[in-house]
């Protein structure tokens, strides 16, 4: 399994099914621009359960199976 570094920036795009809910990242048309059904963080861990990324004081827990891709800066 692909861990990416501690604090790395994280944009997960997550299963189209999930309800279409307001999650963290930016409404602006602007490069950080983050969709309904992504959520944007700093990575802190994974495991087979969970993605947790952190967003500013929140963090986000990722159920992993409704993960479907991970994009990671470096």
């Amino acid at each position: 399994m692909f861990i990416p570094p501690d604090g790395c920036r994280c944009v997960v795009t997550l299963n189209p099914e999930v309800a279409a809910t307001k999650r963290s990242g930016s409404t602006s048309a602007d490069p950080n621009l983050v969709l309904d059904n992504t959520v944007l963080g700093d990575f802190l861990t994974i495991n087979t359960e969970w993605l947790v990324l952190k967003e500013g004081n929140y963090e986000n827990w990722i159920p992993r199976d409704k993960v479907l891709s991970m994009r990671v800066s470096r």
